[in-house]
């Protein structure tokens, strides 16, 4: 079994630090004592099509719906263009498409040409281009008999002034496609009676609002599919490439694996919405479209094929993920295939290796070297299902493993443990899988802040014989869900952990990579962009600093007193149990001076969403009007946590089974209860952290009164009162926490010891750092900061608030002084022998 127990109390400091003034930390690197050897492939980018990623992001494309093939009762992106005195009928059609997959069409049926009849697409959110630049123009076109005018493309700003145009003249019409058969085992069908047109588009000014129209110009019928414009600038200049700027922020992290294309997205609601790889690879007329688990639709231009593209472009190992011959399990009901009918499943997996490594006279090499990559892709790891768990997974995974195993030895295989990092399901994967001898297990974990602190250790513990641990998803969600440097630092302390135990550890990826503006559907992000622009969060600096600082030998850590204890802050929260409840007169004080009072007329200002629950303001009462949920919890969160502090507020109870629990020194995971009227509105009690009561005592909760509440916070002392009653009166503390979280390592090729110091506290912590066993000479060494205030965040208009500053401090011999900022991440180069 793995048992994942944390052995340190840890949590997030905020705005109040482990210790305010503190001697220096003493802490020995162990140059004399090398430990393992650190892979290279420990730091890498997971991609997945959410948040709009792919489409209109990091592939390119610049026209939505391209295909007309989004199932939708109109040609969604596409609007009616009659323009003048023009006439009209626009429709959706499936017979005779140019290919089987791209199954729709547009019918353009003109009756009166005007100025032009016909249709045009904004692009996602606007057609974005510069002036100078080439872009492809591309689409496929069928006229019907009887139409004998000519069909224009034109390149339009806001007020259809023409940017750039094509136009094929009535007597120009090609009347097929071009090119032979495509090759086994795409097996497509002879071509229809289609021809594609090509055109360079060179704008002549440079915007952001441009469209794409496709007119008329005389009476009858034309078809139209596959209508692209695409930026000929991509990265590399590959032709059906990736978005430039956003490539260069990948390869300036230096990824060392690219985990793809998922996530939820490769399970899909059903079997037919799963990600079925060999759709996506081909001539872009043969990729089938598919409306993704996250709600839209992927047009696979970004396809098998372009994914190890990308990773070889980055340096980067290719890690696809496969369904496991199931869909996603938190879509109910998952949908199972028998255990005896995974033949399919297992053949897929097969094809995929040798589509990536095969011969180019193998069936499937030969369709990636006619896709322009004669070479194999050096493919080493495939996942075996995404975010599975239970006995249904793992009995797949083993028939799906086992025959992988089988045919290709050479192949590392990677499994999943689940959806959590711990619990029933995490405890059965591990105990199933080790008894397999797995190679690598994925965990997953998305949590708050003082969870990521606490798990700093966590591979500490792990069994060295066992399997190794791939980190495939991780981020830091702090309680208002922000890319903040509070959640980068607490990342930045789990990845000490990371590191320090990468003979375990093997392999981490954040998620999820990409985040559109205005289209998110999962709020925790490393790359922001929109059709023009791009920022990293301060979690993308930490990952690239990580990246880029990545020693070849780990060398120990020696800090006997890092731990330090920590002070018992929090904000205050409201939360019901099956219950609703309004509460009112809410004030925190601490001696004369008031630090909250609650203001009806400002509603929730400054209080967290919560997961389940009506919150709303009501004759000057905060209110909770939902009687059937548990997870109701309400936090004050604008502003510092405090210390030491008063909380008054009037409580009434509404209907349902109990009464009102108030929290204080609330961390989100970590707090303080008083729990009136719990437990059946049985009892009365106080609870820490969420964990068995720390007191109980009879007592109940009566509808329809009012409640007078008073909790009092001095130092870890915790006193309650209810209606001027004393009720619990009790020591609480808070645990410890590490000053600071460290790792280290050898560069060999740089000749250079790199330290790498996490200080998530609002006090800088200083350093009496001594390299035993190394050479060191006076010099100048490089220091790199990421530092700022905890609830900083990057934004488009500012997207340098948090990025790392270098500069260099004076080291004379193998000991010497540096200090951590408070909030910071901090890492130091030290030549040495």
């Amino acid at each position: 079994m793995r048992m994942v127990r944390s052995c340190l109390v840890t949590f997030v400091v905020a705005a109040a630090g482990v210790c305010a003034q503190q001697e220096p930390l003493a802490v020995t690197v162990r140059a004399d004592r090398p430990g393992h050897a650190i892979p290279r492939t420990l730091y890498g980018i997971f991609f997945e099509d959410i948040n709009d990623a792919a489409d209109g992001g990091l592939y390119p494309e610049l026209i939505a719906n391209r295909g007309f093939d989004w199932r939708t009762q109109g040609p969604d992106g596409w609007t009616r263009e009659w323009r003048g005195e023009a006439m009209g009928r626009v429709s959706l059609q499936g017979a005779d498409p140019v290919h089987p997959n791209t199954f729709q069409y547009l019918r353009v049926e003109c009756y009166a040409p005007g100025e032009g009849a016909g249709v045009a697409n904004d692009g996602f959110g606007g057609i974005a281009v510069q002036q100078g630049k080439a872009y492809t123009l591309s689409f496929h076109a069928r006229r019907h008999a009887g139409y004998a005018g000519g069909l224009t493309v034109r390149l339009e700003n806001a007020q259809r002034q023409p940017l750039a145009a094509f136009r094929i003249a009535k007597d120009a019409w090609k009347t097929a496609c071009a090119g032979g058969q495509p090759a086994s085992p795409l097996d497509s069908p002879p071509p229809a009676p289609w021809a594609r047109y090509e055109a360079l588009f060179m704008p002549t000014a440079t915007v952001t609002n441009a469209r794409l129209a496709v007119l008329l110009d005389a009476r009858g019928t034309v078809d139209l599919d596959l209508v692209s414009l695409f930026p000929q600038d991509t990265y590399k200049g590959r032709k059906n490439g990736l978005r430039k700027d956003l490539m260069e922020m990948l390869a300036a992290m230096n990824p060392a694996t690219l985990r793809f294309p998922g996530g939820c997205v490769v399970e899909g609601h059903s079997f037919e919405t799963q990600y079925h790889w060999k759709r996506t690879v081909g001539p872009l007329e043969r990729r089938a479209l598919n409306h993704n688990l996250w709600g839209y639709w992927q047009s696979h231009g970004l396809g098998y094929y372009e994914y190890f593209q990308m990773a070889e472009d980055l340096g980067a190992e290719p890690l696809p993920i496969l369904a496991a011959g199931m869909t996603c399990q938190f879509r109910k009901p998952p949908e199972s295939l028998p255990l005896d009918s995974l033949d399919l499943v297992v053949r897929d997996a097969l094809d995929l290796i040798e589509f990536a490594n095969g011969e180019p006279d193998t069936p499937w090499g030969r369709v990636r070297a006619e896709m322009g990559h004669p070479a194999p892709f050096n493919l080493k790891y495939v996942g075996i299902g995404n975010e599975n768990w239970d006995t249904p997974f793992l009995d797949r995974y083993a028939v799906i493993a086992k025959a992988v195993k089988a045919k290709h030895p050479e192949i590392t295989i990677i499994s999943s443990a689940g959806a959590a990092p711990e619990g029933p399901m995490f405890e059965l994967a591990w105990s199933r899988l080790t008894g397999m001898k797995a190679e690598l297990v994925d965990e997953h974990y998305y949590k708050p802040p003082e969870w990521f602190l606490s798990q700093a250790t966590r591979y500490d513990r792990y069994d060295r014989n066992g399997p190794k641990v791939y980190v495939g998803e991780y981020a830091c969600h702090t309680r208002d869900r922000k890319n903040n440097l509070l959640a980068a630092l607490c990342e930045a302390a789990a990845m000490t952990g990371f590191e320090r135990n990468s003979d375990v550890v093997r392999m981490a990826a954040y998620a999820p990579l990409f985040n559109k503006i205005g289209r998110t559907q999962w709020n925790i992000d490393l790359i922001w962009f929109d059709n023009t622009r791009a920022f990293g969060t301060p979690s993308y600096y930490v990952q690239k600093l990580f990246m880029n600082n990545l020693p070849d030998v780990l060398l120990p850590v020696e800090a006997p007193d890092n731990l330090a204890p920590l002070p018992p802050t929090g904000t205050i929260g409201l939360h019901t149990w099956e219950t609703a409840a309004e509460f009112k007169d809410i004030r925190v004080t601490r001696g004369g001076e008031t630090l909250y009072a609650f203001d009806p007329k400002e509603g929730t200002k400054g209080w967290s969403k919560s997961k389940e629950g009506a919150w709303s303001v009501r004759d000057g009462a905060l209110r909770q009007s939902d009687a059937a949920v548990r997870e109701t919890v309400s936090s004050f969160i604008a502003g510092a946590p405090w210390e030491s502090y008063t909380l008054d507020l009037n409580a009434r109870k509404l209907s349902g089974k109990e009464g009102f629990i108030i929290r204080v020194r609330d961390q989100r995971d970590k707090t303080v209860h008083l729990n009136l009227g719990g437990w059946g509105n049985k009892e009365h009690g106080i609870e820490q952290n969420g964990q068995n009561p720390v007191v109980r005592q009879p007592g109940t909760i009566e509808t329809g009164r009012w409640y007078a509440i008073k909790i009092q916070l001095d130092g870890e002392r915790v006193r309650a009162w209810l209606d001027g009653r004393p009720l619990f009166d009790r020591l609480l503390p808070n645990g410890q926490a590490a000053r600071a979280y460290l790792v280290a390592g050898r560069d060999r090729t740089a000749g250079e010891i790199v330290v790498k110091g996490v200080n998530p506290h609002n006090a800088p912590v200083t350093l009496a750092l001594s390299l035993a066993g190394a050479d060191v000479r006076a010099q100048k060494a490089r220091r790199i900061t990421l530092t700022g205030r905890p609830d900083d965040v990057n934004t488009m208009e500012e997207p340098y608030t948090i990025a790392p500053k270098e500069d260099t401090f004076d080291v004379p011999g193998a000991a010497s002084h540096v200090t951590l900022p408070a909030h910071s991440l901090t890492i130091i180069r030290i030549k040495a022998e």
